[in-house]
């Protein structure tokens, strides 16, 4: 009994200290709140996500293609990726999340009987062992500082992820900055995040990240630092790495 409890702790992505704070999160769709970030970064994203695919971001920019967005919290990234025509299949650990998801899209007229905006309390190495499906695009944004098993986690998503296909992250590198930054300063002085959102032991450096997309036959293709600020309320891209994009891509068979 011992060894299937260890066994399974050791193949689950999830941090369970961070999926209770997550489902403690009330306001992830209130503009002025504790995720009002995430609304400027979520601009950002998904500009990123045009410029790599290389198409024009206006109306039904996506269609034709599946995304899986791992992580939705509230669903912001999933309806934009579904309003721009994108199937969306979106995943969460959080049970508070996926109601918040299911919840916001009930609301809207637009979105409320639509089935191809699918919400799924599954976590990702789950999804990976109960489906063969692949997608075109995946998003695990300001995800991975937030999971167990970083190896695990990327092996999963590359399972899900088509041989021509995109694979966005963004996460916070590990460094003496990011702890200024992000957690004394976003957390206990500007407050603009809540705290105890993030643990500098779990950060990941972009370097740490590519050992593992390494090991999956997967490259960064593109890494781009972004910069939030805490005057205007902005992301932007930056030449500082402190918080981070890449777009991946499955190496090539010879």
């Amino acid at each position: 009994m011992i060894r299937i409890k260890l066994l399974k702790y050791f193949s689950s992505t999830i941090n369970q200290a961070d999926r209770q704070n997550f489902n403690k999160i009330q306001d992830w769709w209130s503009v002025g709140g504790s995720m009002a970030p995430l609304y400027s970064y979520n601009h950002l994203r998904v500009q990123f996500i045009h410029e790599i695919l290389n198409r024009p971001q206006k109306g039904k920019s996506l269609a034709g293609l599946h995304s899986l967005d791992v992580g939705v919290g509230g669903g912001i990234l999933s309806e934009s990726l579904r309003r721009l025509g994108s199937k969306v299949t979106g995943i969460d650990v959080s049970e508070n999340s996926i109601e918040t998801a299911i919840k916001h899209k009930n609301t809207d007229p637009e979105l409320r009987n639509d089935s191809d905006l699918d919400y799924q309390l599954i976590s990702i190495e789950e999804l990976s062992k109960n489906q063969e499906k692949q997608y075109d695009i995946i998003t695990a944004m300001e995800v991975i500082e937030h999971v167990e098993n970083l190896p695990l986690f990327i092996e999963s998503l590359g399972k899900l992820l088509k041989p021509d296909g995109k694979l966005f992250i963004s996460s916070i590198n590990k460094s003496y900055e990011s702890y200024l930054k992000l957690i004394i300063g976003a957390e206990y002085i500007a407050r603009v995040v809540p705290q105890g959102t993030h643990d500098w032991n779990n950060f990941k450096t972009p370097e740490q990240v590519w050992l593992q997309l390494n090991k999956q036959k997967l490259n960064i293709d593109v890494l781009r630092g972004v910069e939030y600020n805490l005057l205007n309320g902005e992301m932007k891209y930056s030449n500082n790495e402190t918080q981070y994009m890449m777009a991946c891509s499955k190496q090539k068979k010879e």
